[in-house]
């Protein structure tokens, strides 16, 4: 081609027997040249049919018109409209791991090989008593450990948050207070005999003064076992006898009154 001539604009047509989906109805083309000027039919005679050529399946034709299209502009695909039903449900299902995850972490077994019951079917209910001492109360988070005498047992890191049933905007562990927690746990072989009582000593007060914690446990076929476990201590970092824990271990008092029942029965058959 003479240089400065124009190059004729290309479009695709779809072919006559098949037309393919989505194909855009013309394309202009050209490479670095002017497209050839509007043609203007003599006067009195009619517009002659563009000339074409047939390459294959694609018809191309020469265009007598000079026109632009726009550039194309891709847009970035929108949700796919199954996952945007799903998304309710997957908020769902996650708000509510998250609500058993933070039930889960109140409530731990001692050792995983000791907890016979995975399915926590069976219901424990503390009972708290706070001395009426001055400064007794305490704002710290308080756990107990509860312990067979075959050494199996539960671990409830916060009682509170366990279960904790004195109602919304109760203040516990405050002076003089009886506050009661339930919840369910993996049951014990044996009923509990052994506790130890923590406090993780923060809170703008963290000495506490606790008179007793009794534990009742229950679950299917198992009967009900009740304890009560005096403490009357502070736990302080500032008030003897200068911890942040109390333990109480009957395990050993039922062992030996076991022991001398035995030998009562031994002596009183000789």
């Amino acid at each position: 081609m003479p240089p400065g001539s124009c190059l004729p604009i290309i479009q695709t047509k779809s072919p006559t027997r098949r037309r393919p989906a989505k194909l855009p109805q013309s394309v202009n083309v050209w490479w670095g040249r002017p497209p050839c000027p509007h043609i203007v039919p003599p006067p009195g005679r009619p517009p002659a049919d563009p000339p074409t050529t047939r390459s294959g399946a694609v018809t191309v034709s020469l265009l007598t018109t000079s026109h632009q299209l726009p550039p194309l502009r891709s847009e970035p695909p929108g949700l796919h409209p199954a996952m945007a039903k799903l998304a309710p449900c997957l908020l769902l299902v996650f708000f509510f791991a998250a609500a058993a995850y933070l039930a889960a972490a109140a409530l731990t077994d001692v050792s995983a090989a000791l907890s016979s019951d995975p399915e926590n079917k069976c219901v424990y209910t503390v009972y708290v008593r706070t001395g009426s001492i001055w400064k007794g109360g305490t704002d710290s988070t308080i756990g107990v450990t509860l312990l067979g005498a075959d050494g199996s047992g539960i671990r409830i890191a916060d009682l509170e948050r366990w279960g904790g049933l004195m109602g919304a905007g109760h203040d516990y562990y405050e002076r003089g207070n009886l506050d009661i927690f339930s919840g369910r746990g993996p049951c014990m072989r044996r009923a509990p005999c052994a506790m130890n009582l923590t406090s993780d000593g923060t809170g703008p007060h963290h000495g506490w003064y606790c008179n007793y914690v009794e534990v009742t446990a229950t679950g299917p076929h198992l009967g009900c076992a009740q304890r009560l476990f005096t403490v009357e201590q502070w736990l302080a970092t500032d008030a003897p006898p200068y911890r942040l824990y109390s333990t109480v271990d009957k395990c050993s008092e039922k062992k030996r009154r076991e022991d001398a029942e035995a030998t009562a029965a031994t002596a009183a058959a000789l």
